[in-house]
């Protein structure tokens, strides 16, 4: 999901369509020495590949030359695996409203993910347990597949480029359509139904913050600005969140006629993005601290903590997902 965003300089050729001649190679050297890009993305993960997507599609770049960095190697599937991938993402509606504007969450309904509107927590060291279950809430997050998100990705990117480089890597997967169930009511924690062999793996928590997210003509996005516990599965979310302010910015400067790499606006990329993407990350720290021990006193703290917000009335909940489906889509 790392990736960096480099405002090179204005082109001067007038766009030939409305979409964005979008050029995807190995590594530097991949591209003609003679040509100026007006935005490089280096990393070609969920968030490059996103963030190369979104100024693919948008007008105010019709005229811009986007290059497309991504040096890891080429995968292809020849259809989508009955099982799940254990590496998902939790997709709040504000991501999905990004990947929207630019046709890949179309690709991912078609594939596969799940909905889900209830969500509990409970404490194994006590009776402690929370709830949220509304039914006139609207969809509170989808889980979807990161193999799912990229192959969504990379439909979108062929259709907005002139050529991707076969040396080039950006991951592809044949289509493959599953109906998705119904979200089935729990009222005790859900047990474990089966365990795929060899399908259990290790991911490391850890937690890191760029002090500086910009510099001139370079943004950073993604896990190139900041790296977050896996607990709640927001660090998508935090970068498509970043594409979406960084987007923004450079939509405007776009508009005005601008220096695309000019400090002016992406100041205020990283003022804004850093204001939500820090409140995250200590949160997200707190909790895997405070759970992370079995010490009496914390126990207790966090099991009075457990059951008072689940006393929180549900207006107080409905305006607490509201707000953080705002955070994590600006």
């Amino acid at each position: 999901m790392a990736a960096r965003l480099a405002g090179i300089r204005w082109g001067t050729a007038p766009a030939a369509a409305r979409r964005v001649p979008l050029v995807s190679c190995r590594r530097w050297a991949g591209a003609s020495s003679d040509t100026v890009y007006d935005v490089v993305v280096s990393g070609g993960g969920l968030v490059g590949a996103a963030m190369a997507c979104a100024l693919g599609y948008d007008i105010h770049f019709c005229d811009k030359k986007i290059l497309l960095l991504e040096a890891g190697p080429k995968k292809v599937l020849g259809k989508l695996p009955e099982t799940y991938s254990n590496r998902v993402s939790s997709i709040s509606p504000g991501s999905a409203t990004l990947l929207s504007s630019f046709g890949a969450w179309d690709h991912i309904c078609n594939m596969r993910y799940r909905a889900f509107r209830r969500m509990q927590v409970w404490d194994a060291c006590s009776e402690a347990l929370i709830m949220f279950d509304k039914d006139n809430l609207d969809d509170m997050g989808f889980i979807v597949e990161n193999d799912v998100i990229v192959h969504a990705l990379t439909k979108q990117l062929e259709a907005v480029s002139d050529f991707i480089d076969s040396a080039g890597s950006m991951l592809q997967y044949a289509v493959a359509f599953l109906k998705p169930t119904k979200i089935s009511a729990r009222q005790l924690p859900p047990s474990v139904a089966r365990v795929d062999a060899k399908s259990r793996v290790l991911f490391p928590l850890g937690l890191g913050h760029a002090a500086e997210y910009v510099r001139p003509r370079l943004a950073l996005i993604g896990d190139a600005a900041h790296r977050v516990h896996p607990l709640a599965g927001q660090g998508a979310n935090m970068g498509f969140g970043d594409i979406s302010s960084l987007l923004h910015h450079l939509r405007t400067a776009a508009f005005n006629g601008k220096d695309l790499g000019s400090m002016n606006h992406l100041t205020a990329y990283e003022t804004d993005r850093q204001r939500h993407n820090t409140a995250l990350l200590a949160a997200t720290d707190l909790l895997k601290r405070l759970y992370s021990t079995s010490a009496t006193p914390l126990v207790l703290l966090r099991t009075w903590g457990l059951q008072a917000t689940n006393a929180v009335s549900p207006l107080k909940v409905r305006e607490f997902f509201s707000q953080t489906s705002k955070s994590l889509a600006h």
